[in-house]
């Protein structure tokens, strides 16, 4: 996601304002000056916009450049004008944002009507098409064409490739075709001038005249020139889905070619492997030679890759010094570990930056669908699970092989380190905030664990939790966890007149503890939180343990929430649902994954909200990545969603200051 400041604002060519929690948090000086400072929707929109414009600013689908719209508004002056809307994702002061930016298309008063006509950035034109004649044109129109209107018009009938952009000739051809249907349109094209290299952006809006024997009688449109603006929207989209070092796609574009490239082998019945490359001892390198030279390190392993990689495949960077490739349409794992080793010889050849002469050497985990998982969400953990284990040895390659259980995995000196975690400080706790689908507003949060390994860098609980389960670590790592929550939310609700509830999560070994009841409300009588903000979530799983329900009424005593996480993955037993104090059912992330493609899916979201609403419990949906989602799940009267469509876990004081605003 971009990263903006007010500097970058002000930059902006049109009006623009930063939104952060539906609240406009800041102007730039051409927003101010055209359409007055303090923007209220209800004050600068027109009547019966406001709530179309309310609805749109949340739901609008921010992974697409095209998400734009035309509203009517009150400018300073006191006249009205109709502006083009366009809204992108972006970073304002560490909060998910949305930057709007504002062009407006004409003011509705004859004067500046008048002046429009005469400007030289619109071209207005109207075009006889039984004679092929010319209307009215303004001067405009030939500057931004480079032509006269008859033969504008002919070549987007007849020769569009030629005319414009090859990419486009497909829209203009459905534009043509509408036009004659007898049907306005409104599209944006690039249009071919005399160079044939230099193409304008145009936004056209055409209104055709059909006479009464159904035939095209004229064409009244206008066209501007929106080149700036789209090349500024092309930025702001690559920006969003680039690493900002490397030039490599980002996290977030990997995951959605990785689930288009899964989605395509499962129909061609071949597989898709996913490799992370992470350069050894990179944090000595950067200790040593300094960032500016570590920087260039990772900008030619990056070329390296890019340019090495091959058709079907993409190349990412997702974390300081680790490098993932998607190889797609790959037949056999001999095939993978051909293109792997290339890879490693093209990326272990010395470096020379700065006039040094760098030889680095790289580890790699490889992971493969549907060999190691038939979930494509997964596919990237399990690779970097195969790299943390190709990283003992370093300078190999190791496939993910099942039998890597957590003791073999990091061994004895990560279980030395897990223990030492604790008092070395290494753990920090994310919190993913919940969202009422309705109001759109934070109504709670999941408290989720990180390790800041010295070595290994951040490491995800699925990597660490199976560990120190085994190793019985998991006790006190998750009474530390439920201390720092309750900390959290006691000074939390004394910042905020609403406060939210926390869940945490528990593991099977906590919840088997005798005195985990006692835990936790030492922990709640020592912080002075209130328990009504605390809430614990167990599987379905540990639901049926034989001392669940004393344990959990017990916990229901203290006064702290309950819910059932991962609802739909167990035994799917019902009886206890009505037996135990329950307060929420969170719906997995499996079934919201693709429920807007899987009808067996989408069944089973419609069938456990159905349930939890009949029980009297609320619904929580995890794992919401898009907005067919979010609309599918508030359709069906779905509560609660939390996932990265939303915002993604964040670090605690970023969570702090997000909270603080809401």
């Amino acid at each position: 996601m971009t990263r903006i400041d007010a500097e970058f604002v002000e930059r902006m060519p049109d009006p623009a304002f930063v939104v952060v929690n539906d609240k406009v948090v800041y102007e730039n000086e051409r927003f101010r000056r055209q359409f007055g400072a303090g923007f209220e929707p209800a004050a600068r929109i027109a009547p019966g916009q406001v709530e179309e414009w309310m609805k749109w600013l949340k739901d609008a689908d921010l992974r697409s450049s095209d998400s734009s719209r035309t509203y009517r508004f009150r400018l300073a002056d006191g006249g009205w004008s109709e502006a083009d809307v366009s809204i992108v994702p972006v970073e304002w002061e560490g909060c998910a944002a949305r930057l709007a930016l504002f062009r407006e298309q004409r003011r509705r008063t004859p004067d500046v009507e008048h002046r429009l006509l005469e400007s030289a950035g619109i071209g207005v034109w109207v075009l006889d098409t039984v004679r092929n004649a010319v209307v009215f044109v303004s001067p405009a129109f030939y500057r931004l064409t480079g032509m006269e209107v008859p033969e504008f018009w002919e070549k987007l009938c007849k020769s569009p490739e030629t005319a414009a952009h090859p990419d486009d000739a497909a829209k203009i051809r459905r534009m043509v075709r509408e036009l004659k249907e007898g049907r306005s349109v409104e599209a944006r094209f690039r249009l071919r001038r005399e160079d044939p290299d230099r193409y304008v952006h145009l936004e056209i809006r055409t209104t055709p005249v059909v006479g009464p024997d159904g035939r095209l009688e004229r064409l009244e449109g206008v066209l501007s020139d929106i080149t700036e603006r789209a090349e500024l929207e092309q930025r702001l989209h690559y920006m969003a889905n680039h690493d900002e070092l490397t030039g490599l796609l980002n996290l977030r574009a990997l995951r959605r070619n990785l689930r288009d490239a899964v989605a395509r082998a499962k129909r061609a019945g071949k597989r898709v492997a996913v490799v992370c490359f992470d350069i050894d001892h990179f944090k000595k390198i950067n200790d040593r030679f300094g960032s500016f030279l570590a920087d260039q390190l990772l900008c030619e392993t990056a070329d390296r890759l890019r340019t090495s990689a091959g058709p079907n495949r993409w190349v990412a960077r997702f974390s300081a010094d680790e490098f993932a490739v998607v190889v797609a349409d790959v037949v056999s794992r001999d095939d993978i570990r051909r293109e792997v080793e290339r890879l490693l010889r093209l990326l272990r050849e010395p470096y020379n930056l700065d006039g040094y002469d760098l030889y680095v050497s790289f580890s790699a985990g490889i992971a493969v669908y549907p060999d190691d998982t038939d979930e494509e969400s997964e596919l990237l953990n399990v690779a970097d699970t195969a790299l943390l284990h190709a990283k003992r040895n370093r300078n190999t390659y190791v496939f993910y092989q099942k039998a890597l259980s957590p003791s073999t995995l990091e061994g004895a000196m990560l279980e030395i380190d897990l223990r030492k975690a604790l008092e070395r400080d290494q753990f920090e706790l994310y919190y993913q905030p919940q969202f009422d689908l309705n109001t759109r507003k934070i109504v709670g949060a999941e408290a989720l664990i990180r390790w800041n390994h010295p070595t290994l860098g951040q490491i995800m609980p699925s990597k660490f939790i199976p560990l120190a389960e085994e190793t019985g670590a998991i006790e006190q790592i998750g009474e530390w966890v439920i201390r720092r929550v309750c900390r959290n939310i006691k000074k939390w609700q004394d910042l905020r007149d609403h406060p939210i509830p926390i869940s945490v999560n528990l593991s099977a070994r906590q919840f088997r503890e005798e005195n985990l009841v006692d835990k936790i409300a030492d922990a709640l009588n020592e912080t002075e939180a209130d328990p009504r903000l605390l809430e614990l979530e167990i599987t379905e799983t540990m639901s049926m343990n034989d001392q669940c329900d004393s344990v959990l009424r017990d916990l229901k005593k203290l006064g702290v929430r309950i819910s059932i996480d991962d609802f739909g993955k167990g035994y799917s037993s019902m009886a206890y649902l009505n037996r135990f104090p329950i307060n929420r059912l969170k719906i997995d992330r499996s079934f919201v994954a693709d429920m807007e493609q899987s009808e067996e899916n989408y069944a089973i979201v419609s069938t456990i909200t159905a349930l939890g609403h009949h029980l009297h419990l609320e619904v929580v949906a995890e794992g919401v990545e898009n907005a067919q989602q979010c609309k599918l799940l508030k359709t069906l009267s779905c509560d609660v969603a939390q996932g990265f469509y939303f915002s993604p876990p964040l670090p605690e004081k970023r969570f702090e200051r997000v909270l603080l605003k809401a």
